[in-house]
């Protein structure tokens, strides 16, 4: 990294993985063209602020490059991660919450999927919490996508229909509609 930043029109930028929640991180809006977060965002306090730096930092279309340990996927393990979360590891572990579904908040924050990978790492017999891992490429969205309202369901026939300019989904006028059912 450090070579890298000598060379005119290249940067580099090294920060604790605390500087993301209580400060912007020290660079302007869409300076790099990709970031790398290896085992870190389980200890962030809010996962959702951090990534929100890392995507500030990123242009449109960068990459980011991440290696973290995940939720698992069985019942009775992620039970486990719970309760270590709720008691004795965040203590021992620096701050590591073993059961947040990572990949879940990368998309959260306005980043697409391009590649994820899941692998139990070590691979050993006896569980243990942070087995789970993901390795995965997320890129920034040229910009963050509108979410659809809730399509509310009616009869046919029963209300108006129309598009909206801005997101392109569907919206049905208020005559038919009823609670969307949960």
């Amino acid at each position: 990294m450090r070579r890298c930043a000598s060379p005119p029109g290249c940067s580099a930028l090294t920060s604790p993985p605390a500087a993301a929640h209580d400060r912007p991180l020290p660079a302007s809006d869409g300076a790099f063209n990709a970031a790398v977060s290896s085992l870190v965002l389980c200890s962030v306090p809010d996962q959702d602020a951090a990534l929100g730096e890392l995507r500030r930092v990123l242009r449109p279309g960068g990459r980011l490059f991440s290696w973290e340990h995940v939720r698992a996927g069985g019942r009775a393990a992620a039970r486990m991660q719970y309760a270590l979360d709720a008691t004795v590891w965040p203590i021992f572990g620096g701050g590591c919450h073993t059961a947040r579904d990572t990949a879940a908040a990368i998309q959260r924050v306005g980043f697409t999927l391009e590649r994820i990978e899941r692998f139990p790492f070590p691979d050993v017999s006896f569980p243990i919490p942070t087995k789970p891992q993901i390795l995965g490429t997320a890129i920034r969205a040229w910009r963050r996508r509108r979410r659809c309202p809730r399509r509310r369901g009616g009869r046919p026939g029963t209300g108006s229909t129309a598009r909206t300019r801005s997101t392109g989904c569907v919206r049905q006028g208020r005559a038919g509609r009823r609670p969307h059912p949960r």
